[in-house]
């Protein structure tokens, strides 16, 4: 005995069966809506953690250039010094009087 869809959909269609699918649908839609909204939030935070990503290498890497602008600046600021005291030749008492100040 061949099975025919018209059967089979009017099994589906029975009383019982209706009245036993209508809660399990009912359960299965919020449960499907929670999972598209949970999806939603998990693919925003990994867009901005992206962008956060992007962020930090960008702060990073304007973090590197102003260290070495400092460095740079301490450079010259030493090589100032430097060739201050180049130019203003210290006599053998004005040696001994800096020392004696710094250590009295």
């Amino acid at each position: 005995m061949p099975f025919h869809t018209d059967q089979l959909l009017a099994g589906f269609l029975d009383p019982g069966t209706l009245a036993l699918m209508i809660p399990i649908i009912a359960l299965i839609i919020p449960i499907v809506g929670m999972l598209i909204k949970h999806q939603q939030k998990m693919a925003e935070l990994m867009h901005s953690g992206q962008k956060d990503n992007q962020m930090n290498v960008a702060l990073l890497h304007e973090l590197q250039t102003l260290r070495a602008e400092v460095a740079s600046l301490k450079e010259t600021v030493h090589q100032q010094a430097i060739a201050l005291d180049d130019v203003r030749p210290l006599g053998s008492g004005e040696i001994q009087n800096r020392i004696g100040n710094e250590n009295g």
